[in-house]
């Protein structure tokens, strides 16, 4: 007789424990749902952004602007939780070609901290693209530069306030964005367009020729200057900067300034011929007198018991000259003023015929500038008592038995000047006179309409000319624009 086979199947306890088991298994795997839900859509928003990022980078390598659009570069619109991707482009670069372009407005503040008190600042973006996150709420990120890259999870209530109680967002946004350097080398442009040339450019003096060129980098050559400088200086659209520099345009124009030192201020824009962006300079030019000279190169014969007056010359330096003796001494009687006029009655030891002698002196000319200058001159002085014989010093051509002629000439009206013969020029001012003494007759004496002995000539012959009345004197009236002897 074969054994009966029994049948068992589980008892209610194992079948309640395989029951719990089950649950506990379908529990775990619910409160997994949510959490591996949102990673997923998180990292399929990443992509997405990624996606939209190369899409509107490669349409602007290619075409040399950004898209208006995510669609018009074929980019995804949508992030995973189906909200529109954001993107925000610099408007310099929506049209034309990138290569001109060396700045834009959009500035991204990435934040170092979790409540951004502290943030890395980048310039210069092109565009900026990024998803809300399930949240939706982007105005931490911000709708218009500067932008913000804030800590992930960061807390804060809108629009965009930090705080650690009872937050109603925290930070999700998924952001990138790209700047313009790096389309630019993707692109292959050139260096951006950039003035090198020092603020401040190599020094010139005042009355002389100046000559320098602006230089620029980058671009695209030929470049094309524009801008002005004045004082007789231009500037060329190749940049050159050139002409005879001219700040106190005052006559004589010999290279004074009425200060110690100048300065002209040079504005410049540059463009290049690829349409970048234009550059602006604004630079300084030292400018320095030329160097203080006594330009009196001798002085004329003076005559014992006459007056003489003879002005002194320079050029260069500060314009405010002061004269002064620094060493020797002037023939007895005269005395050099600070304005450089050597004038006086020239001492008469006798009533008779008298030794000539020479008197030899340095004079000195300052102008407060630190540098001043030195002359040696000497004048020779003879006695009128001697007669035609020793007075024959200026030439046969005193005649009519005059050793020697005085010369006196007042001024009404403009101002005006005077030399005899190519010596040193007077100024007369308007009211003003002079007086001259031991001319020889073949003098020629030039008056001019003007200061500085240059333009109209207003009276011009030899002394002895000059002398109608035969009295070995000349008087000269000047009276607006003419001038009468005699």
């Amino acid at each position: 007789m074969l054994p009966r086979i029994k049948n068992q199947g589980f008892t209610l306890i194992e079948l309640a424990i395989v029951l719990i088991v089950i649950g506990l298994l379908i529990g775990l795997g619910a409160s997994l749902i949510g959490p591996l839900t949102k990673r997923a859509k998180v990292t399929e928003t990443r992509e997405a952004v990624k996606q939209a990022k190369e899409a509107v980078l490669g349409y602007v390598v290619k075409n040399g602007y950004l898209p208006s659009t995510l669609e018009e570069a074929g980019a995804r619109k949508l992030d995973a939780w189906a909200r529109d991707i954001q993107y925000f482009k610099a408007s310099e670069i929506v049209s034309g070609d990138i290569c001109g372009k060396n700045t834009t407005s959009i500035q991204i503040n990435e934040c170092t901290n979790t409540n951004c008190s502290v943030y890395l600042t980048k310039s210069n973006i092109a565009f900026i693209i990024y998803s809300t996150g399930e949240d939706g709420n982007g105005s931490c990120t911000g709708t218009s530069s500067p932008f913000y890259v804030r800590e992930q999870g960061m807390p804060y209530n809108p629009p965009c306030s930090y705080t650690l109680t009872n937050p109603q967002y925290n930070y999700d946004d998924i952001v990138a964005y790209v700047s313009l350097d790096e389309i630019r080398a993707l692109r292959g442009c050139p260096q951006p367009l950039t003035i090198v040339s020092p603020t401040v450019l190599p020094e010139g003096q005042e009355d002389s020729f100046y000559s320098y060129s602006l230089q620029a980098i980058g671009g695209k050559p030929p470049y094309t200057w524009t801008g002005s400088v004045g004082n007789g200086l231009t500037i060329s659209q190749s940049g050159l900067i050139s002409g005879t520099i001219n700040v106190n345009n005052q006559p004589p124009n010999t290279g004074e300034l009425t200060d110690c030192s100048s300065s002209l201020t040079i504005n410049a824009t540059v463009n290049d011929s690829a349409g970048s962006q234009s550059q602006t300079y604004t630079g300084t030019i030292p400018v320095k007198p030329k160097p203080l000279k006594i330009i009196t190169e001798n002085l004329p014969t003076g005559y014992m018991g006459t007056t003489y007056n003879v002005s002194l010359s320079g050029s260069g330096g500060r314009s405010n000259y002061i004269w002064s003796l620094y060493s020797g001494s002037l023939p007895s009687g005269l005395n050099l003023s600070t304005n450089g006029i050597i004038s006086g009655s020239i001492s008469n030891p006798s009533t008779g015929c008298d030794s000539s002698y020479i008197s030899n002196f340095v004079v000195k000319l300052d102008d407060n500038c630190g540098q001043p200058t030195y002359k040696a001159f000497s004048i020779t002085v003879n006695d009128s008592d001697c007669g035609g014989g020793s007075g024959g010093g200026g030439g046969g051509g005193g005649g009519g038995g005059c050793a020697s002629y005085s010369l006196s000439i007042s001024n009404q009206g403009n101002e005006k000047s005077f030399r005899i013969d190519s010596g040193t020029c007077i100024n007369l001012e308007n009211g003003g006179s002079s007086y001259l003494g031991g001319l020889s007759g073949g003098s020629i004496l030039t008056i001019y309409r003007n200061s500085w002995c240059w333009d109209t000539i207003l009276l011009q012959g030899t002394i002895q000319s000059l002398d109608s009345n035969g009295n070995c004197i000349v008087n000269v009236s000047c009276s607006g624009s003419s001038c009468t002897a005699n």
